[in-house]
């Protein structure tokens, strides 16, 4: 969000709190994060794989384009799967997801088409 990536859900809030007995490890700190639920669903390679190629082909182009400006932002999800990418059919708006594993980019990281690949796009 400090960065104004449009690329991803913005970080709502978060709440921090100890677990209780009946809880999974009880004793130990559990977080709970919030985000912007985004119009869209997300991707599944029956769907994508379904779409008319040029329709693909442009979902790959905004993928690209998203995934760029979030590296730009300094943070990239730790997997790569294509549910992790939202589309929005009514609006061809593609945002990216998933960042329960997300870490900070500590070197130099471009954009490569193996991404595709990751993400089940080619």
């Amino acid at each position: 969000m400090s960065q104004g990536c449009s690329s991803v859900p913005c970080f709502l809030d978060y709440c921090e709190k100890m677990q209780g007995e009946h809880d999974l490890v009880p004793g130990d700190y559990v977080k709970y994060l919030v985000w912007e639920k985004v119009p869209g669903e997300p991707l599944t390679e029956e769907f994508f794989w379904s779409l008319d190629p040029l329709v693909r082909e442009d979902i790959r182009a905004k993928f690209h384009v998203a995934f760029e400006e979030m590296l730009r932002c300094g943070v990239k999800p730790q997997e790569s799967r294509i549910s992790k990418i939202i589309y929005d059919q009514s609006t061809d708006n593609v945002r990216i997801s998933g960042f329960r594993r997300g870490w900070p980019i500590r070197d130099k990281l471009e954009w490569s088409d193996t991404r595709y690949i990751a993400y089940m796009l080619a």
